[in-house]
């Protein structure tokens, strides 16, 4: 019986460009340059269609690097699934990846620490406020003036570290033992972030006004 493949799994919407705000594209490269069919590891990704369904085989093409073709597994899902089903991709997972530009708050990532899935996530944004070096990965980045979108005229939004995902994906792949501790830890931390509670504390603040 094959042994289970190492499950790096992303939930995010994608509009296709090579400057999009979720930044898939950089676990996408970073993954592709990282890995090859010699590695027992596989990328995972829930694309959400709700911002339009772009060419994922023309993207992955894009971003292979030219002078190899051993690569490791790329599954690509783009339908609307039910929650249930979307459960099951979390669990099937090891670790979430979300490199990210900038982000409001960032729910897959708790979604995925509710299920005991540590986080790599670009040390950026919404989600810092939950993920530590002690559920997850903290990537690198530098910070670039958008100029793609009207909307975020003189906004600033990261850029991950491609070269610094990489050395973290190879990590989480090769101390699967810390992966599974961090996971145990950020099952944790997410209890602090469910909608009751959310909504407790909420009320909360309101009450004191």
């Amino acid at each position: 019986m094959e042994n289970k493949k190492f499950v790096f799994f992303v939930n995010k919407g994608f509009r296709g460009t090579m400057w999009d705000r979720g930044g898939v594209q950089y676990t996408i490269e970073a993954f592709l340059n990282e890995f090859t069919d010699k590695d027992s590891v596989v990328l995972l990704i829930k694309i959400n269609p709700s911002y339009g369904v772009p060419d994922m085989t023309k993207i992955i093409n894009e971003l292979k690097p030219k002078n190899r073709n051993d690569f490791a597994s790329i599954e690509v899902i783009c339908d609307n699934i039910p929650y249930k089903e979307l459960n099951n991709l979390y669990n099937r997972s090891d670790v979430f990846v979300s490199s990210t530009r900038a982000e409001g708050f960032n729910l897959p990532c708790v979604e995925s620490m509710a299920v005991g899935k540590p986080v790599i996530t670009t040390n950026f944004g919404g989600q810092t406020d939950f993920v530590n070096e002690e559920n997850g990965w903290l990537i690198d980045y530098k910070l670039e003036t958008v100029t793609e979108e009207v909307a975020y005229e003189e906004v600033q939004w990261a850029i991950p570290d491609v070269e610094d995902l990489r050395r973290i994906m190879r990590h989480c792949f090769e101390n699967q033992k810390e992966v599974k501790e961090k996971g145990k830890r950020a099952s944790l931390d997410a209890m602090n972030f469910t909608w009751r509670h959310s909504a407790k504390k909420a009320l909360s603040f309101i009450n004191q006004i």
